[in-house]
C-alpha cells in the first residue's frame, strides 16, 4: 500500500494515530469512540471498503466513505478481539495501481484478527503488570507482616514488615522453610482467620508477642493448599498495657498513702482532744 496508518487506543478512549507512512494525506490525528468510523468498525469484523461506504444510501456510512476517499484511504481494517475494538489500520491504494482482490481482503482480515488478539494480550499483560506492581507496593507499605507459604512449606511472599518483626533479611527469606525464618512451631492448620495471640521467637532469640492469622488458599496450578500468614506485632500494645497497669498500681498506692495520712491526722486530732 502507498499509505499505511495505524490507530491505537489511549487511556481516554480515543483512537490515536501512532504510525503512518509519508504517502498518507492529512489524516485525522485521533478518532473518538463515538465518531462514525470507529462506530462502523465496532459493528463489523470485516474489512471496511471506502468505495462501498461511499455508494451506500445510509447518510453516516456515505459520509465516512466520502471522507476516506478524500483522504486517499481505500480500506480500513478493524482490530477486534472479544468484541473490543483495539485499533484501526487504514490502507491507501497499491503502489502498483492494481485493485485489492478477494484474496487480498481475506489475508487482511486474518491479519486484522491476529493483530487484534496480540494487542489485546498486550493490554491484559500491561494491566496484570500494573496490578502486580500495585500489590507489591501495598505489601511493602503494610505495617503487618505478610507471609505466603506454599504446600511444601516454602516462603513465596515475604514483606518488609515480616522481616522487621522476625528479624530476618528480607531478600533472603523467599523460598526458605518456616524453620529457617523462626516459625518452625507455627501451627498453620490450627490457627484461623480470627487469629491467636502467640509469642514468637526470632532468630536472634528475642520474643515478640504477635496476633497471628492464617488463611488457607489454593493456587490455580496446585492441588494442595497454601497458607497466607499475617503477623501483627503487639509489642507496643503490650508495653502500653503494662504502663497502664503500673499507672493504676501507682495511683492505687497514692490513694492508699493519702488515706493513711488522713487517718494519722485524725488520730493526732483525737489525741489532742483527749489531752
Amino acid at each position: 500500500p502507498s499509505c499505511i496508518a495505524v490507530y491505537l487506543p489511549e487511556r481516554d478512549g480515543r483512537l490515536v494515530l501512532v504510525s503512518d507512512t509519508a504517502e498518507c494525506g492529512d489524516l485525522p490525528q485521533a478518532f473518538h469512540r463515538g465518531d462514525p468510523l470507529p462506530y462502523l468498525a465496532q459493528a463489523t469484523d470485516d474489512v471496511i471498503l471506502a468505495d462501498e461506504l461511499r455508494r451506500r444510501r445510509d447518510g453516516t456510512a456515505h459520509e465516512v466513505g466520502m471522507q476516506l476517499v478524500a483522504l486517499g484511504v481505500l480500506l480500513v481494517i478493524p482490530l477486534q478481539a472479544g468484541g473490543h475494538l483495539s485499533g484501526l489500520i487504514a490502507l491507501g491504494e497499491k503502489r502498483s495501481g492494481d485493485m485489492y482482490t478477494a484474496d487480498d481482503l481475506r489475508l487482511l482480515r486474518i491479519l486484522g484478527t491476529q493483530a487484534a488478539v496480540a494487542l489485546d494480550n498486550v493490554r491484559h499483560y500491561e494491566e496484570m503488570v500494573a496490578l502486580n506492581a500495585y500489590h507489591a507496593r501495598l505489601l511493602q507499605t503494610m505495617q503487618d507482616g505478610v507471609i505466603a507459604i506454599d504446600p511444601q512449606g516454602r516462603v513465596i511472599t515475604f514483606n518488609e514488615a515480616a522481616a522487621r518483626i522476625l528479624e530476618v533479611e528480607h531478600d533472603t527469606a523467599r523460598f526458605k522453610q518456616l524453620a529457617e525464618i523462626g516459625l518452625s512451631g507455627l501451627p498453620l492448620d490450627a490457627l484461623g482467620e480470627s487469629g491467636a495471640d502467640l509469642l514468637l521467637t526470632t532468630r536472634t532469640g528475642r520474643q515478640v508477642p504477635a496476633l497471628v492469622t492464617v488463611t488457607p488458599f489454593i493456587r490455580r496450578w496446585d492441588v494442595e493448599q497454601s497458607h497466607l500468614v499475617v503477623l501483627r506485632d503487639l509489642t507496643t500494645l503490650r508495653e502500653l498495657e503494662q504502663q497502664k497497669v503500673q499507672a493504676e498500681r501507682f495511683s492505687s498506692m497514692g490513694a492508699m498513702e493519702q488515706a493513711l495520712r488522713l487517718h494519722l491526722l485524725l488520730l493526732q486530732f483525737a489525741q489532742r482532744g483527749q489531752v
